[in-house]
This record gives structure tokens, sequence and C-alpha cells, in this order.
């Protein structure tokens, strides 16, 4: 049993005018009514923060996927402007084979991803948010791929120079970009 006198202290603390000076003082009772407003949305939190985990932990593999594709097609178009295998006549089967190449990879490689996001977190509408992410984003790194190199090239600096760092930046920028605002629009 507490002490009869602290008590009374503590009630004739709070009746008194010191304590109101005390900001802290009028904000002891928020935390329980913050609990109990949680507890009662408990659900809906639950569920908000298992998305929020499971997008967060996804992110990162989109952004990769991406920037690998960008890379390995930089690293193609940098090697056939260095042995001369591309020209103006042939630039456009070259972009044409190679962007179908990526439709087919973002098409595999999304659906083995929606697959293990459904299998991981039984969230079809997840899984079908990463696989357009990562079809997306193939898709994009592979044009993005192309491009650097090639712009480099024609204004006369060294297409190898710089190539993955811009297409670092872009693949993963655009990578969270299409994965987070897909997440928004259908989860």
């Amino acid at each position: 049993m507490p002490n009869r006198d602290l008590l009374n202290d503590i009630s004739h603390l709070i009746q008194s005018q010191h304590l109101e000076e005390i900001p802290l003082s009028r904000n002891l009772h928020h935390p329980d009514l913050t609990y109990s407003i949680l507890h009662k949305q408990q659900i809906h939190f639950e569920e908000t923060i298992i998305q929020l985990v499971a997008l967060a932990t996804l992110m990162p593999i989109v952004a990769a996927v991406g920037g690998n594709t960008g890379n390995q097609t930089s690293m193609l178009i940098i090697r056939s402007l260095a042995l001369e295998q591309i020209n103006s006549s042939n630039i456009r089967h070259f972009l044409l084979k190679e962007i179908g190449i990526s439709l087919v990879n973002g098409l595999l490689w999304g659906a083995i991803m929606a697959a293990f996001v459904f299998f991981v977190y039984h969230n079809l509408g997840l899984g079908l948010v990463m696989m357009g992410a990562i079809f997306l984003n193939l898709l994009l790194a592979t044009v993005a791929g192309i491009a650097v190199p090639m712009i480099r090239n024609h204004f006369n600096f060294d297409p190898a120079m710089g190539t993955s760092v811009v297409l670092t930046f872009f693949s993963d920028s655009l990578g969270f970009f299409l994965f987070l605002g897909l997440a928004s629009l259908f989860l």
C-alpha cells in the first residue's frame, strides 16, 4: 500500500497553481489517450506498418535490378562504340533489339519477383506493384543504358567515363519513384 502522506502530497501538488506552470504536466495523460486510440485501430495500423516494412525491404531490389540492367546495356554500347559496331545505319535495329530483350527480361523477372513477394507477404497487390516497377525500371534503365553513352559519344566525351554514375543515379531514383508511385496508386 502506498504511503498516505505521499499520496496526499501528490494530490495537493496536482491541485496547486504551480503545476499548471509546467507545460509537461498537462500532457501526462496523453500517452494513455494515444494508446487507447491506437489500440482501437490496431488492425489498421498493423497492416500499414507491415506494408511499410515490405515496401522498405523491396524498394532497393527494384533499384538494383534496374541498375544492373542499365550498366550491362551501357557496357554493351560502350564496347560496340569502341569496336565501331554501331553506326547510323544499324542503330535503330540495335535499339529495338535491346529494348525487346529488356521487355522480355522485365516480364520474366517481374513475374518471378511478383511470385516471391506474394509467397513472402501474401499480398497479390504488392506482388503486382513489384512486377510493374521491375518491368518499367528495366525498360527505362535499358533506354538510359543506351542513351547515356551514345549522348556522351556524340558530344565527343568518353562514353565510359561517368556513364555508370549517371545510370546508377537514374535507375535508383527512378526505381524508387516507380515502386513507391505504383504502391501509392494501387495499395
